[in-house]
């Protein structure tokens, strides 16, 4: 994965959402909402490398939530705040979870959302 490129744009959009004027909860809708895009960027791209990836094997799962979750922690470390303790403090891997399955699955289904398929991916 081109690392340093959609970790600037991560990072980007980390900073962004945590220079917005209102306060943020650990356990916002909308932060978990952002996460779970961030989250949905980088796991296309690490499919988009890994073009022959298995939706059902479970070594490509946990390859793509490793990488997603290794990229969203270096943003979250560089960016610091609220965002960031959020994404190191679990809420990272439980987007990189979500948005590996979709990609890997290819999930078309625009009603689901993070709280939907977390139990999923447990």
């Amino acid at each position: 994965m081109n690392s340093s490129r959609h970790s600037q744009k991560i990072t980007a959009r980390l900073r962004l959402f945590s220079l917005d004027s209102q306060p943020i909860s650990l356990a916002s809708p909308t932060l978990k909402r952002a996460l779970a895009k961030m989250a949905l960027f980088l796991a296309e791209a690490w499919k988009f490398e890994h073009p022959k990836a298995n939706p059902e094997s479970e070594k490509d799962f946990n390859a793509c939530v490793f990488q997603v979750t290794v990229e969203m922690a270096k943003a979250a470390k560089a960016v610091g705040g609220a965002a960031s303790v959020a994404v190191l403090s679990g809420g990272g891997s439980e987007s990189a979870r979500f948005a590996c399955s979709q990609v890997l699955l290819s999930l078309e289904d625009s009603n689901l959302t993070l709280e939907d398929s977390s139990e999923d991916c447990l």
